[in-house]
C-alpha cells in the first residue's frame, strides 16, 4: 500500500506487543521493528496496522476485547478468534470473574474456553467439579499440568485450529508457566503467590503475542484481580449467559427480556421447573443488577 499522501510504501504488520509510548510490530516476513507512539494511542496487541517509520493507519478489528480499570475502559486485545480463562485452586477465581469474561467474549464473537492449570494439587478435583457443573454443558474445559505436562497436547490443539487466542486470568493461576509450556521461547519469569493473601504477583508487565510452533497465535496478558464488564448492556448479558443457550431456543415472551421481572419469561420458567439451576440464575441477576 502506498502513502495517500505520496509514493512512500507501507507494509503491512501486525502490533504484538505495546510498551505505552511504542510498539513491536511484525511485518508479514515476521520481521519485528519497534515504532514510537503516542502514550493515549488506541493500538492493542493484535491490531493489523499499515507503517513504514510510524504507523498511518488500522484495519478495521474484527472484534476488541475490553475491561473497566481503574483509569476507565482499557482495551486488552484484538481481532481474536478464542479467549482462555486460566483458573486454579489457589488462588481462587471467582464465579463472577469467570462470568463476565464469557458474557464479553461471546459478546464480541469470540469463542471462550476454560483452562483449569495446577491438576496436581488435592484441591484440584473439587475446582474441576464445580467448574463443569456451572460451565462444562456450553464451555470447553481443558485439566492441564505444567508441572508433568498432562493436558497440553489437548489444549496445543485446541489453540491451533482455532487461530488467535488471548489468554487471562488472576494473578498467580499459572498464565506464565503455562505459556513457557506451550512456547518454550517465551522464557517469562514466574512468580510466587503473595504470603499475605495468597494472591499472585503481576509478573507479566505487557501483553505480547507468540507464535505457537504447533500452530495458532497466543496473547499473553498481564495478570488481573477482578474483570469488570466494558461496553455490554444488560441485554447483551440476558442474551450471552452461559446456562441460558438451550432455554433460550424457545424465546421468550418479550424480545428484549432480561429475565428479571417481565412475564412470560422461558428462563425463569425454566428455574421453577429445575432445569437452569438456582446458583446459577442468582449469579445472572448479580451481573444485570451490579455488573
Amino acid at each position: 500500500m502506498a502513502d495517500p499522501r505520496g509514493n512512500l510504501p507501507m507494509k503491512e504488520g501486525t502490533i504484538i506487543s505495546h510498551f505505552g509510548v511504542a510498539v513491536l510490530i511484525e511485518d508479514e516476513k515476521q520481521q519485528r521493528v519497534m515504532i514510537r507512539v503516542k502514550r493515549d494511542s488506541e493500538y492493542v496487541v493484535g491490531d493489523l496496522v499499515f507503517f513504514d517509520e510510524r504507523v498511518h493507519s488500522v484495519v478495521p478489528r474484527k472484534n476488541v476485547l475490553s475491561r473497566r480499570g481503574n483509569t476507565g475502559i482499557q482495551r486488552v486485545a484484538a481481532n481474536l478468534d478464542a479467549l482462555g480463562i486460566v483458573v486454579a485452586p489457589s488462588p481462587q477465581t471467582t464465579e463472577n470473574f469467570i462470568d463476565l469474561a464469557l458474557v464479553s467474549a461471546r459478546n464480541q464473537n469470540i469463542d471462550p474456553f476454560i483452562i483449569a492449570t495446577k491438576n496436581d494439587l488435592p484441591e484440584f478435583k473439587a475446582m474441576l467439579k464445580h467448574l463443569n457443573a456451572d460451565f462444562g454443558a456450553e464451555i470447553p474445559i481443558f485439566s492441564v499440568s505444567t508441572t508433568n505436562g498432562d493436558g497440553i497436547a489437548a489444549l496445543q490443539q485446541h489453540l491451533k485450529e482455532k487461530g488467535q487466542s488471548l489468554l487471562i486470568g488472576v494473578s498467580g493461576a499459572g498464565k506464565s508457566s503455562l505459556v513457557n509450556a506451550l512456547v518454550p521461547s517465551a522464557m517469562l519469569d514466574i512468580g510466587d503467590l503473595a504470603p499475605k493473601d495468597k494472591h499472585g504477583k503481576h509478573v507479566t508487565t505487557v501483553s505480547s503475542l507468540h507464535h505457537l510452533p504447533s500452530g495458532g497465535q497466543l496473547i499473553d496478558t498481564p495478570g488481573v484481580r477482578d474483570f469488570k464488564l466494558a461496553e455490554v448492556s444488560p441485554n447483551q448479558i440476558a442474551q450471552h449467559f452461559v446456562g441460558f443457550t438451550e432455554t433460550l431456543k424457545s424465546p421468550c415472551r418479550f424480545r428484549n427480556c432480561l429475565h428479571y421481572k417481565e412475564p412470560g419469561c422461558s428462563i425463569k420458567q425454566a428455574v421453577l421447573d429445575g432445569q437452569i439451576d438456582k446458583h446459577r440464575y442468582e449469579m445472572y441477576l448479580a451481573l444485570i443488577t451490579e455488573g
